[in-house]
């Protein structure tokens, strides 16, 4: 078994959800989707990625700045407690799947975490077969 790992900067996304009329007038939280997705591209940094049918677990580890709103206390308080708030789990999977993987219906084990950090970030680890040959299933957005 091999593995792989990579980071994003930034405050993970969620994949929103769709109406027919994005495909002729995408909404604002389409195209930031979009957007995002590029970015992901951008910091994957020419890595290959295994095939879908190749992974065995992934790992997601998702950390979100805690909100300006509050005290500087209450903020420092957060740091490193579970994020219970949107965007959910499943949607920051499902993001990063239909970003990487066209077929990502056969990838392995996920598993995410979502904590509060001072600096924003996705954390992906990947554990996969290792093969003799790379065999490269992802698709640009």
């Amino acid at each position: 078994m091999a593995r792989m790992s990579f980071t994003i900067p930034g405050p993970p996304m969620g994949k929103p959800t769709w109406s027919k009329s994005d495909r002729w007038r995408p909404r604002e939280r389409i195209l930031k989707m979009h957007s995002w997705k590029d970015w992901a591209w951008y910091c994957l940094g020419g890595q290959e990625l295994p095939a879908a049918e190749t992974t065995i677990n992934i790992w997601f580890r998702a950390y979100f700045a805690p909100p300006s709103s509050l005290s500087r206390v209450k903020q420092e308080a957060l740091i490193g407690t579970l994020k219970r708030t949107k965007p959910d789990g499943d949607n920051i999977e499902k993001c990063v799947c239909d970003t990487f993987w066209k077929n990502d219906q056969a990838l392995g084990d996920q598993h995410i975490t979502r904590r509060f950090d001072w600096e924003p970030r996705l954390e992906i680890e990947i554990e996969y077969e290792d093969s003799a040959e790379p065999a490269v299933m992802a698709v640009a957005a």
